[in-house]
């Protein structure tokens, strides 16, 4: 076979490979299990986020508390420190294994939390110890965002303050991206009375944004990604909608089933999203490129004989996709992560095979094209 022939077969075998990989958008769905000690019993595990090591925190909501959690390397453990003070929630975690959240103390005060390398800070000390506090996010460089009281402060790795807003106020800092980028919401004063609005903090800028939807809607905003895309839900009268807000423009998310509630939760930096919509029951939702999928209905055959998928809580640059749902035969909510199948880094591997194969055809078309010694 020629140079030219083996160079068109693989363009012909490549070709309808992008659209394939479109078309069979598929996950494979793993149970995250229990905590040691917890098995058997009627419990609700909620995750909250997820990261590109494929860690997750989060929390199991028992008969008499809720604790936090992290799982890591196939095994899932609650969350304790040293003195055995209760932790309550693992709201985020970066790919250094930095986790936080928020801590009760020995006298039921309610503190922000870092955990790092084992060891818990209280990111509410320097602070008004009289205000309960959680932190809700932080970033690589270990960035802290949250909120104590009526108000935001960030951590930057070494001590805390309040967000310097130009209106005091109730105001909560949500999330905070690598470059720093802060994204929340605060109260203002509507003439149909108080909604929330959210806000962007850039440095020492901070712009509260108008609404995406006509008046009466409280805004949240709960995410932004490297790419400055920041997520927003709109609610009220139990209606929620989606809207992705980047360079002063809106994109709403598509709905999906019969109601109109539609409720992402997170972002990764592609912009894919990961929530939930209104259904008999609640179903999970992915967006990605423009579309909303009911997550369940992309799950392998083998998997969906066992798992309703409920809700979606984070997605990583993997494509990996956190949430809770029913397993048959198992009592309460169960974690799950799904992982997209093959994995990005299979089609990788599938396309330097073939590379090398046409390498080997190349040789072997420069072999036959050789002279022949002694003709």
């Amino acid at each position: 076979m020629s140079r030219f022939s083996v160079l068109s077969v693989l363009a012909l075998v490549l070709l309808p490979w992008p659209a394939a990989v479109q078309a069979e958008l598929r996950y494979r769905v793993e149970g995250l299990g229990l905590p040691d000690g917890l098995q058997g019993s009627l419990l609700y595990v909620t995750p909250m986020a997820l990261n590109n090591r494929g860690e997750v925190t989060g929390f199991v909501d028992g008969a008499i508390e809720q604790t936090g959690f992290v799982y890591r390397n196939g095994h899932m453990q609650l969350l304790r420190d040293s003195r055995q003070r209760h932790v309550l929630l693992g709201d985020d975690i970066n790919d250094r294994g930095q986790i936080v959240g928020q801590l009760l103390l020995d006298n039921e005060q309610r503190v922000p939390y870092v955990l790092d390398k084992g060891r818990f800070k209280d990111l509410g000390r320097p602070l008004d110890r009289d205000e309960w506090g959680e932190a809700l996010g932080i970033n690589e460089a270990g960035q802290v965002v949250g909120r104590l009281g009526q108000k935001g402060f960030i951590y930057d790795g070494t001590r805390s303050r309040y967000l310097q807003v130009p209106n005091p106020g109730t105001v909560w800092a949500q999330d905070i991206n690598d470059a720093g980028v802060i994204v929340g919401e605060a109260f203002v004063n509507a003439p149909d009375g108080p909604n929330v609005w959210t806000f962007i903090s850039e440095g020492s800028g901070f712009k509260l944004l108008e609404p995406p939807t006509e008046d009466g809607f409280s805004v949240l905003a709960l995410d932004v990604n490297n790419a400055g895309q920041m997520l927003q839900l709109a609610m009220r009268n139990g209606t929620v909608r989606s809207f992705i807000y980047a360079d002063g423009r809106y994109t709403p998310i598509p709905e999906l089933g019969q109601e109109p509630s539609t409720r992402l939760l997170a972002l990764n930096n592609q912009g894919w999203g990961v929530g939930d919509y209104s259904s008999l029951h609640g179903s999970a939702l992915l967006y990605r490129d423009g579309v909303s999928y009911n997550l369940t209905s992309l799950i392998r055959p083998l998997d969906a004989a066992n798992w309703i998928l409920q809700s979606a809580a984070d997605i990583n640059e993997r494509g990996q996709i956190v949430g809770y749902g029913i397993f048959r035969g198992e009592p309460g909510l169960q974690a799950f992560i799904a992982t997209p199948v093959p994995e990005p880094g299979a089609w990788a591997l599938m396309l330097g095979g073939l590379a090398l194969m046409g390498a080997a055809a190349r040789r072997r078309a420069a072999d036959r094209s050789a002279p022949v010694a002694g003709a």
